[in-house]
């Protein structure tokens, strides 16, 4: 048999999505994807601080509408997903040669409180325990 399989754990990859959608349906979103999602299973997206929004950020004149400093802990309360991680973008590199992403260790987590007033982009990684 072919298809999605709920059972199965699945990688979910919300890259440049997050950002354009309303805090209901970025809950919405979480709470859909934590339904079909079986332990084990796992999300990565970019995101952006909740300052970005007080910024009035727009690409290709689509405006930043979505922002939050509490990724992790929506996932989590949403989603119903339980270990997680914000990283400050910045600590991401990625290594083409090697085809894979790596994480500088040494920048701190991305919390809500080191995101408060900030300008932050984030990448987040949240796992359905």
């Amino acid at each position: 048999a072919s298809g999605f399989d709920p059972a199965v754990p699945t990688v979910w990859l919300a890259e440049g999505l997050l950002m354009y959608l309303s805090a209901a349906d970025a809950a919405d979103l979480m709470k859909q994807v934590g339904q079909l999602s079986a332990r084990g299973s796992a999300v990565f997206h970019d995101a952006v601080s909740a300052e970005y929004l007080n910024a009035r950020v727009s690409v290709a004149g689509a405006p930043f509408i979505g922002a939050s400093d509490e990724y992790v802990n929506m996932w989590r309360s949403i989603g119903g997903f339980g270990s997680g991680y914000a990283h400050d973008f910045r600590a991401i590199k990625v290594d083409r040669a090697r085809r894979r992403i790596d994480v500088d260790r040494r920048w701190p987590e991305a919390t809500a409180a080191r995101c408060a007033g900030q300008q932050v982009v984030l990448f987040v990684e949240v796992e359905m325990e």
